[in-house]
C-alpha cells in the first residue's frame, strides 16, 4: 500500500527542519480524509493518523503497544516523569495523586478565586485599552492558577518570574519535541541555553513553595500544593516539584489556548457573540458566575465545545510503537514515533459535516446523537486522557463569564497566524476593550 506523503520532504534530514520550526506547516495540504500518512524524521518514516477508528486503537484498544513518545520526552525537562509525562505502574501511582486536586467536586472552592482573579485584571482596563490577546488571557489564567496551586511559601517576585519564564520554557522544549536525534538540545546555542535557564527559575520558584511547606510540617495551607505533600509521603522534594510543574504547566496552557481562540471567534461571528451574552445576562443578571450557574449557560457550553473541536489544546498527540503493531494496512516497527493528529480528526468530513464552519448549535443534543462518543478529542482519550478535562471546562466558562458579562472584548489581527507552545492558541493578536452598555 503507498501512502501519501506530507509535503516538505528534504533529502537526507526529511520533515525533520519543518518540524523543529513550525509543525503546524506539516499540515498544510494535509487530508484530514487520508487515514494514516507518512513524515521522515530524516530517512526514517514516522506516521501521521487522523482516523478516528486508527486514534480509537493507538490510545484504547492497543494502548500497551504504545508508549507517550517525544513530545512527553521532551516535556521531561520541564516536569520530570509525572502524572503527565510517565507511563505504565508510575503513571497509573502519578495519577492517583493529582486526580483529587482536579475532581469536579473541588470546582466550587476554586470558583472564588477565578472570580477574584477576573475582577483584579478587570479593575485595570478603561475603554480603547489594547493589549496583545495573549498577554491578557495568560494574566488572569495565572494569577488563578497560581493561586490554587500555592498560597503560601511564594512571593509575588516569583509569581512573576512564572509568567515571565513558564512561557520561556515551553516555547524551548515545543522546538525540541521533533528533534529525531534527541541531541539538539545539549547543543550550547543562545537558545538552549536561554531555556535552561527558564526551566531553572520556573523549577526554583515551586522549589521555594516546595520547601516552606515542607517546613510548616502538617499545616494545611488550604491549595494544591499542601494535597500533594499530605498524599504523596512517599515522594521527594523534586518529586513533588515535578507533579505541581505539570499541574501548573497543564492548567494554563489549555486554559488560555481555550479562552485565547474564544476570543478571537467571538469577534468574527458576532451573531454568536450576541447569543452568548443574551444567555450571560438571563442567567447571571449582573452577579458574580459561581459553579451553580454552569449548568444554566448550555450555549456557553456548546461555544467551548466548538472551539475546542476546531482548535484543540493537544492538537497532535505522539505515541512510539513498543513492538511491531499493524494499523490499518500498514506494519509499523517497534520503536517508530506515531503521531494522532486531532486537529484532523475534528475535521473529517463523516463526523462533522460542513468541518470547517463554526457551529456551537452541532453539538445541540438532537444533532450531536449520532456523533460516536469518542470522536471529541481535545484532551486526548484513554487511560492517558487528561485528568484535568472537567476542571478546565469549568475554569474557562467561568473566566468567560465573568469577562464577557461586563466587557467586549475584539481581537485585532488578521491573518490569524497558529502557534504551538506546546498547545495550539494564536499569535499575533491584539484585543481591543470596551465595556457593555
Amino acid at each position: 500500500m503507498t501512502l501519501p506523503v506530507l509535503h516538505g520532504r528534504l533529502p537526507l534530514v526529511g520533515h525533520a527542519l519543518t518540524l523543529l520550526r513550525n509543525p503546524l506547516e506539516l499540515l498544510r495540504g494535509a487530508d484530514a480524509a487520508d487515514d494514516i500518512a507518512v513524515l521522515y524524521g530524516g530517512p526514517k518514516p514516522w506516521y501521521l493518523v487522523s482516523s478516528l477508528e486508527l486514534a480509537r486503537q493507538i490510545f484504547v484498544e492497543d494502548a500497551r503497544k504504545f508508549d507517550r513518545g517525544m513530545q512527553f520526552d521532551a516535556m521531561a525537562r520541564i516536569i520530570g516523569r509525572t502524572s503527565l509525562t510517565a507511563d505504565g505502574e508510575l503513571h497509573r501511582q502519578r495519577r492517583r495523586l493529582v486526580q483529587p486536586a482536579l475532581d469536579k467536586r473541588r470546582v466550587p472552592e476554586y470558583a472564588p478565586i477565578v472570580a477574584a482573579a477576573a475582577q483584579e485584571l478587570m479593575e485595570s482596563w478603561t475603554d480603547g485599552l489594547r493589549l496583545p490577546l495573549h498577554d491578557l488571557i495568560s494574566d488572569v489564567n495565572f494569577t488563578f492558577v497560581t493561586r490554587t496551586l500555592v498560597t503560601a511559601g511564594i512571593d509575588e517576585q516569583r509569581v512573576a518570574d512564572f509568567r515571565r519564564y513558564l512561557p520561556l520554557a515551553l516555547a524551548g522544549v515545543t522546538k525540541s519535541m521533533y528533534d529525531p536525534t534527541g541531541l539538539a538540545r545539549f547543543v550550547p546555542t543562545p537558545g538552549n541555553l536561554r531555556t535552561n535557564h527558564a526551566i531553572a527559575q520556573v523549577r526554583a520558584a515551586i522549589g521555594e513553595a516546595v520547601a516552606h511547606h515542607r517546613a510548616s510540617g502538617s499545616a494545611d495551607h488550604g491549595d494544591v500544593l499542601s494535597m500533594l505533600i499530605r498524599d504523596g509521603k512517599d515522594l521527594s522534594d523534586s518529586e513533588i516539584c515535578d507533579e505541581a510543574m505539570a499541574l501548573l504547566t497543564a492548567g494554563t496552557e489549555t486554559i488560555t489556548s481555550a479562552l485565547c481562540w474564544a476570543v478571537h471567534l467571538l469577534t468574527r461571528h458576532p451573531e454568536v457573540e450576541q447569543r452568548l451574552h443574551t444567555e450571560l445576562d438571563e442567567v447571571l443578571s449582573g452577579r458574580t458566575p459561581s459553579t451553580e450557574d454552569l449548568p444554566k449557560l448550555d450555549y456557553t457550553r456548546r461555544f467551548f465545545t466548538e472551539v475546542m473541536r476546531l482548535y484543540p489544546p493537544a492538537w497532535m498527540v505522539s505515541r512510539r510503537t513498543l513492538t511491531e503493531v499493524r494499523l490499518g494496512d500498514v506494519l509499523v516497527p517497534a520503536r517508530t514515533p506515531v503521531f494522532v493528529c486531532v486537529y484532523l480528526v475534528h475535521r473529517r468530513q463523516e463526523l462533522y459535516p460542513d468541518p470547517e464552519r463554526f457551529d456551537p448549535d452541532r453539538w445541540l443534543p438532537e444533532r450531536s446523537k449520532s456523533l460516536p462518543r469518542d470522536a471529541y478529542l481535545p484532551f486526548g482519550h484513554g487511560h492517558h486522557r487528561c485528568p484535568g478535562d472537567h476542571f478546565t471546562w469549568a475554569t474557562a466558562s467561568l473566566l468567560l463569564a465573568s469577562i464577557a458579562q461586563k466587557w467586549r472584548l475584539r481581537a485585532i489581527g488578521d491573518p490569524v497566524t497558529p502557534t504551538t507552545t506546546p498547545t495550539l492558541r494564536p499569535s499575533h493578536l491584539d484585543v481591543v476593550l470596551s465595556p457593555r452598555p
